[in-house]
């Protein structure tokens, strides 16, 4: 033996065997081929349900959401704010959960003052990302809601973004006895 494990691959070379092996290869190819044709064409397979592929996103939404909430606890808040994504987000989590969302809270929801969540509530108004709706027992009140373009671009990210980063669905993680959510991502 000279030491290598015995699992490892020897590069090919012509004094050893290489027309054996490339023979070998185009036999097990060949039969590889004959299976296939033998069991036919794969069946298609069908997107999942809505439910299950809204909770999967659901899922998602929460743990981004909460991610951002997070890093408050290592940095200043001023180096991060993104107040229309922190808008989107909540709001993109209550249409699922399937809550009404006051103006008040969606600036709430964004932490950020006031009349800065309302200015951002405006711009993706006019985007045509969220709508407003009158509280029909308050006329006072104002609900907002992520409109069917919004929910339809925040489903696209999130299912894009979860495929880009193998993202493979929330998991709980304990530090020091403290449950955390955090991210699992499939390691190459």
């Amino acid at each position: 033996m000279t030491g290598r494990a015995s699992n490892s691959v020897v590069p090919f070379a012509k004094d050893h065997g290489e027309p054996d092996i490339r023979r070998k290869l185009s036999e097990i190819a060949g039969q590889l081929q004959d299976l296939i044709a033998q069991i036919g064409p794969a069946e298609p397979v069908s997107a999942p349900s809505r439910p299950a592929t809204d909770r999967y996103l659901l899922a998602r939404a929460r743990e981004l959401y909460g991610a951002r909430r997070f890093r408050k606890e290592h940095f200043p808040e001023d180096l991060f704010a993104e107040p229309a994504w922190d808008i989107l987000l909540d709001l993109y989590i209550a249409t699922l959960e399937k809550r009404r969302i006051s103006v008040t809270s969606a600036c709430i929801g964004a932490d950020v003052p006031p009349t800065t969540g309302l200015r951002w509530l405006q711009l993706l108004e006019k985007r045509g990302l969220v709508a407003r709706e009158t509280d029909e027992r308050d006329l006072r009140r104002c609900f907002v809601k992520l409109s069917k373009e919004g929910l339809r671009q925040m489903d696209a990210y999130l299912a894009q973004s979860a495929k880009a980063h193998r993202w493979t669905g929330p998991a709980r993680a304990t530090d020091g006895g403290e449950d955390r959510s955090s991210y699992v991502l499939a390691r190459k």
